[in-house]
C-alpha cells in the first residue's frame, strides 16, 4: 500500500537510567518481528504524566531497564506477521496492554496482535492517541463508581478532566470542575457543570456523591469538603505529590470512602477483550460527537522528526 512509510533506520526513545537526571537514548536498532505481530508506524504519541514519572523514578511501576518509552499513541500498520488474523496493512492502531514491552516514542514499533485494538475511521489520530489511557480512564471513574448526586474533579483542564466532562455528558451525569490557576478556567474544555478556582471560590459543601483526585494535597482536601455523606474520593493521580488531609471525623461522622483507581490494574484484571469491548462502546459513542482536547497537550509526531513539545533530557534523533 502507498503512503505507509517504512523506515529503514528506526528511532526510539529508550530509558536506560531513571531518576532526577535520567539518561534517555535515541536508539537506532531494527526491531524483530514475529508471526503474531504488526510493524506500526507510529503517528502521533501524548506525554502523559505516567511517561515523566517512569523517566523520574518516581512512578510505582519501574519497568526493567533498558525500557522503551512511550505507552500511548495511535499509528499505522505497515506490515503483520505470518500468523496475524485481525489486522490488516494500512489499519490504525493503538496498543491497550497494561505496561507494554513496546513503546511509542518510536517511528516505528512492533506490537503482537493480540495488544492492539483498530481505530474506527471516525475517530481522528489526535483523540485516538489518548483514548486508551486517559479516555479508557475517565470513562472508567464515571462508570465503576457510584456518582450519587453528581462528581467534583480537579485538574479539569487536563487531557483526563477533558474527558470526564465528555463522558459526563453523554451519561448524563453532573460535574464540578476545580483548577488550580484562574487562567485555566478556559483550558476546560466542554464542561458538564460550573467551573470553580481552587484557593478563590468555595465550592458547593456536602452536594456530590464521587470525588476524582489527580493532584492530591489542599486540593483534595477541598474536594472532601464537596462529599456528601457515604461519599467516595478516588485518587488517580498525583500531580502535586502531597499527602491528602482527611480528618478522623471525615470517616467517623461523614463515613466518607477514600480509595484508588489504576487503569493497568483493571486491563490487566478484566483482559484484552473486555478492553476492546469497552473500545468498541466508548468508538460508538465518539462516533456521535465530537470530542474537544486540551490545545497544548504535549504530543510527539515521530514521522516529522519528533517535533511536538521538546523535553530537557531527550537526546537528538539523528
Amino acid at each position: 500500500m502507498t503512503g505507509l512509510p517504512s523506515f529503514s533506520r528506526i528511532t526510539r526513545f529508550v530509558l536506560t537510567q531513571a531518576g532526577p537526571v535520567p539518561d534517555v537514548q535515541a536508539v537506532h536498532d531494527p526491531l524483530p518481528m514475529g508471526p503474531d505481530d504488526v510493524r506500526v508506524a507510529v503517528i502521533q504519541t501524548p506525554i502523559l504524566p505516567s511517561d515523566l514519572n517512569i523517566v523520574s523514578g518516581t512512578y510505582a511501576y519501574h519497568p526493567p531497564l533498558p525500557y522503551a518509552l512511550g505507552r500511548e499513541g495511535v499509528g499505522r500498520v505497515v506490515s503483520v506477521g505470518a500468523r496475524v488474523t485481525r489486522v490488516t496493512v494500512g489499519d490504525r492502531v493503538i496498543g491497550i496492554d497494561p505496561y507494554p514491552a513496546y513503546g511509542f516514542w518510536a517511528t516505528e514499533t512492533v506490537l503482537p496482535e493480540s495488544a492492539v485494538w483498530v481505530v474506527p475511521d471516525a475517530i481522528s489520530d489526535a483523540v485516538a492517541a489518548t483514548l486508551a489511557v486517559n479516555g479508557l480512564t475517565a470513562w472508567l471513574l464515571l462508570t465503576q463508581f457510584k456518582s450519587g448526586d453528581g462528581v467534583i474533579q480537579n485538574a479539569a483542564n487536563s487531557s483526563v478532566g477533558a474527558w470526564v466532562n465528555y463522558w459526563a455528558t453523554e451519561l448524563g451525569i453532573h460535574i464540578i470542575n476545580v483548577v488550580r490557576r484562574p487562567d485555566a478556567v478556559s483550558e476546560v474544555l466542554q464542561p458538564a457543570g460550573p467551573i470553580y478556582i481552587e484557593g478563590q471560590q468555595s465550592v458547593p459543601q456536602a452536594s456530590v456523591g464521587l470525588a476524582l483526585n489527580a493532584v492530591g494535597g489542599p486540593s483534595a482536601g477541598l474536594m472532601l469538603k464537596a462529599l456528601s455523606p457515604r461519599g467516595t474520593l478516588v485518587t488517580y493521580g498525583a500531580l502535586a505529590q502531597l499527602p491528602i488531609p482527611v480528618s478522623n471525623a471525615a470517616f467517623i461522622y461523614r463515613q466518607l470512602t477514600l480509595t484508588g483507581f489504576l487503569r493497568s490494574e483493571w486491563v490487566r484484571q478484566m483482559g484484552a477483550d473486555a478492553v476492546r469491548v469497552t473500545l468498541d462502546h466508548l468508538a460508538s459513542i465518539l462516533s456521535q460527537r465530537v470530542i474537544s482536547l486540551p490545545a497544548g497537550y504535549p504530543m510527539l509526531f515521530p514521522q516529522n522528526g519528533f517535533t511536538g513539545v521538546p523535553l530537557p533530557w531527550m537526546p537528538p534523533t539523528l
